[in-house]
């Protein structure tokens, strides 16, 4: 899988629309809204407040990096007062505040006044700060531990358009929910992260903010030194490359045909009979490879009128 010509598409996820009510984590839920059960007013509230970005990375000094262009970002919106990320990430955060006091240049550009790492423990919240300005944006870097696939897509969903990206499945996620992926860099994925860039260069253009974004996260030595001049724009581009990769760079056909495959073989024994003793002619040389497929083609139009049995999950 993956975005390139020579590949078959993503795992894209569904447009089913999640609400905050949702999340299962109620730690988290507590923690932003007051409440396990929290009231639409109070849902409400939060978000009149808060800027909520999520960073599912796994290396901190990129997360530092994340952490800064959520604040540049965050400028698109002036009368939020407090940046909140979310950042399951797996372990201890007390090296990233660390790591932010020895960046207190760049906090101080980015006019964030206080940062407070927030983790759970086993006995409760636990809350460090780093005090910087006066006056200013408030950070909370939030930890509640491992979080639920149906958490997780719904952070990707409803937080900012912004989201830290580490792998397939989270810039997947990020891509099909129409969001800016801040995608952590790796050997294994220079690749991918290059014909990403030339999906963005097809659809939307050179000239597109979205495209001059990633090409500087990805190629650009010294990007995370600058600030990227974010406008809204670059929101709709994000979703119109979202819809875009969904309709034309999807694997979700493909998976479903392997799957319904394996499910015929399974409950229609002379389907798979069939199908084997023509591949075993074609291995001996005793059919050309168009007579195979014209006889496979023969044998699924056969299953059209065969029921298959699917069991749906609760």
């Amino acid at each position: 899988m993956g975005l390139g010509s020579t590949s078959y598409g993503i795992f894209t996820l569904s447009d089913k629309a999640f609400k905050w009510e949702m999340l299962e984590n109620k730690i988290l839920k507590s923690f932003l809204f007051g409440s396990e059960h929290p009231s639409p007013e109070a849902i409400e509230a939060y978000l009149s407040q808060h800027h909520l970005f999520f960073c599912y990375m796994t290396s901190l000094n990129q997360a530092v990096h994340f952490i800064f262009d959520a604040a540049a970002f965050a400028k698109l919106q002036p009368q939020l007062k407090l940046l909140d990320i979310c950042f399951p990430c797996k372990g201890n955060l007390a090296p990233l505040l660390s790591k932010l006091k020895g960046e207190r240049a760049q906090l101080i550009k980015h006019n964030i006044a206080c940062v407070k790492v927030i983790v759970y423990e086993e006995n409760g919240l636990k809350e460090s700060s780093l005090s910087v300005l006066d006056k200013g944006l408030v950070l909370r870097i939030i930890d509640v531990g491992p979080l639920s696939p149906k958490d997780f897509k719904i952070l990707v969903q409803l937080s900012a358009p912004l989201v830290g990206c580490t792998g397939d499945n989270s810039l997947a996620a990020a891509l099909s929910y129409g969001k800016i992926p801040f995608y952590e860099k790796s050997p294994h994925k220079v690749s991918l992260a290059a014909n990403l860039l030339k999906l963005v260069e097809e659809k939307l253009g050179l000239d597109s903010e979205l495209h001059q974004y990633l090409s500087a996260k990805l190629y650009t030595s010294n990007a995370f030194a600058q600030l990227f001049p974010f406008s809204p724009k670059i929101v709709q581009e994000a979703k119109t490359l979202g819809a875009y990769i969904r309709e034309n760079y999807s694997f979700n056909a493909v998976i479903q045909g392997l799957a319904n495959y394996q499910l015929y073989r399974l409950q229609h024994p002379h389907f798979a009979a069939s199908i084997d003793r023509i591949q075993i002619q074609f291995i001996q040389g005793e059919i050309t490879l168009t007579e195979a497929k014209k006889q496979i083609e023969v044998e699924l139009l056969k299953t059209e009128a065969i029921p298959l049995k699917i069991s749906q999950a609760d």
